[in-house]
């Protein structure tokens, strides 16, 4: 076992309460359990989002790790954390997709909402617009006759 690269046995021992038969035991069993030749090809081309796929898929059979891959750096992207298991990676991964677009809808509904509203307030400045055009045009009347009855009994007292 010192020979494999990837294994710090005295670590791994340490971690079983220095039990080596144990320990190997274990490790045999996660080279059973796991498809180890594409954890090392995905280590050796440093293709680490696979490789970690590779690594949590020990026990379930995943064919595609390249869409693990994909649910890993996408759960990353949205700050959540992976569950250790494509299946749960990928409910979680619909999870967050659907939040994100029921808060979608949300913005959307307001902004339409928001959208509706505006005609009516173009509509009320309009009518209130109207309203003082015709209060002016009333004005200006009623002074231009006033000022007209002014000039006429002023000449005639004149």
């Amino acid at each position: 076992m010192a020979d494999v690269v990837y294994i710090d046995e005295e670590d791994g021992k340490k971690r079983v309460m220095n039990n080596g038969k144990f320990y190997a035991k274990l490790l045999t069993k996660f080279r059973d359990e796991t498809n180890l030749n594409d954890l090392v090809a995905f280590s050796e081309a440093q293709d680490w989002e696979k490789a970690q796929a590779a690594a949590q898929a020990k026990g379930t059979s995943v064919a595609n790790y390249h869409e693990w891959s994909q649910v890993l750096k996408d759960l990353n992207e949205s700050g959540v954390k992976s569950t250790g298991s494509f299946s749960g990676d990928k409910a979680k991964l619909q999870e967050v997709e659907s939040a994100v677009k029921e808060f979608v809808a949300k913005v959307q509904k307001e902004q339409s909402a928001q959208q509706q509203q505006e005609p009516k307030k173009v509509e009320e400045s309009t009518k209130t617009d109207r309203e003082q055009q015709i209060k002016a045009t009333v004005a200006n009347a009623t002074s231009s006759v006033v000022m007209a009855d002014y000039m006429k009994y002023y000449h005639l007292l004149g």
